[in-house]
């Protein structure tokens, strides 16, 4: 077990080993859930789960596209 400790600001830094371990770096987005028992669970959000939620929110390359910009890229994703 790992033990991270809650900055002032409400951050956490995620071990290396775990983030090597979850190929994730600066800019990748995880995803938080709720387990039910009183816990959460912090998993990456893959690639298709990032762009169905632009897509969904109205953020994604489709509505750049209608207002004449350029889509934008993302961080690093496994």
């Amino acid at each position: 077990m790992l033990t991270v400790t809650v900055t002032p600001r409400g951050q956490i830094t995620i071990p290396l080993a775990v983030r090597r371990k979850l190929r994730i770096g600066t800019g990748s987005q995880l995803d938080l859930f709720d387990d039910g028992l009183g816990g959460f669970v912090l998993r990456p959000r893959s690639r298709l789960q990032a762009t169905l939620a632009q897509i969904d929110d109205g953020t994604g390359a489709d509505a750049e596209a209608e207002h004449g910009q350029e889509p934008q890229a993302q961080g690093p994703h496994p």
